[in-house]
């Protein structure tokens, strides 16, 4: 009785007719390429923008770095320093490509100035073009932070802030 109650289904297998073609149309082939360049379109400024804020923040840790290595030659001084020749700031961190009181024109490089009064003025440009800037006063602890689109010489760099 249970046997009769269940019945094996066969699966119904449609015969290709004379002239049917199997495969995609070109009106499919057509809307995949379309929903692919759609796609392609919203990604590329996502992805643009990442590569720049890469770059960004690149730039502000070689410049976090070398503050680094100018208190390090603070603490045994009491002077920082912008010697850029191979016996100045490249012996305490050789790592880094130096540059003096110039506008920041290539990237990885750091440009330093040193002012009279002893303020530490870093600056280093980044392949998205910001320049980055960071400033300390010896006593105070103070550090100032700016970005600039204009790239001027460390030395003339203003308004420095809490942040970049």
């Amino acid at each position: 009785m249970v046997d009769t109650l269940f019945v094996a289904a066969r699966p119904v297998v449609r015969q290709p007719r004379a002239g049917d073609e199997t495969g995609s149309s070109l009106i499919e082939l057509a809307v995949v390429i379309v929903i692919m360049a759609v796609l392609m379109i919203i990604a590329t400024p996502t992805l643009l923008g990442s590569r720049h804020r890469a770059s960004d923040r690149g730039a502000q840790a070689i410049l976090r770095h070398v503050l680094l290595a100018e208190n390090a030659a603070y603490t045994q001084r009491q002077a920082y320093t912008d010697d850029i020749t191979p016996s100045g700031l490249p012996s305490m961190e050789g790592s880094v490509r130096y540059g003096g009181d110039v506008d920041p024109a290539a990237t990885g490089t750091v440009y330093v100035d040193v002012s009279t009064a002893n303020v530490l003025t870093l600056g280093s440009r980044s392949s998205s073009g910001s320049c980055f800037y960071v400033q300390e006063t010896p006593g105070n602890g103070n550090v100032g932070y700016l970005i600039d689109a204009t790239c001027p010489r460390p030395s003339e760099a203003t308004n420095f802030g809490r942040s970049w």
